[in-house]
């Protein structure tokens, strides 16, 4: 199974990326059925209300939208991401972590959405949740790893 992500940030402040691909591939990697192409598209509040109003009939802020772009098959999958750095960035300061930490929360949310987790219900957010518990720690432990090998 192959994974393919690419990232783009079409928003004017600078967002460190790294570990995003990672982190999305092993999401992928795990718990996904086919080979896939990811689009991750990183906007402001107002492109991402734009696409929320036009797309989902919805008037309201958000800081993710995740969009299939063709059926789910057993050979391949396409998707888009877009995600609101606005959003991240408050949620960081209101669940105080970085807006790294938030980012990387906020790409697995939009892939587990594509793996057919939902956040409609208790239940479901619950379980949700935990999956990104899992993941975000995951890619806690490599940027760590990373973070501390020799020259």
């Amino acid at each position: 199974m192959k994974c393919k992500v690419d990232i783009f940030n079409e928003q004017s402040r600078p967002v460190d990326v790294s570990g995003l691909v990672s982190a999305a591939r092993k999401v992928w990697d795990e718990e996904g059925k086919s080979d896939a192409l990811l689009n991750v598209v990183l906007v402001d509040d107002s492109r991402l209300l734009a696409l929320n109003k036009q797309f989902l009939g919805r008037d309201y802020l958000t800081d993710v939208i995740a969009f299939p772009i063709t059926e789910a098959t057993d050979d391949s999958f396409e998707g888009e991401i877009y995600i609101s750095i606005d959003r991240v960035v408050e949620n960081a300061a209101a669940f105080a972590v970085t807006p790294q930490i938030e980012l990387t929360r906020i790409v697995i949310h939009g892939i587990l959405h594509f793996l057919g987790y939902t956040d409609k219900n208790a239940d479901a957010k619950k379980k949700m949740s935990m999956r990104e518990d899992h993941y975000l720690k995951l890619a806690e432990a490599e940027t760590t790893m990373l973070s501390r090998r020799e020259p």
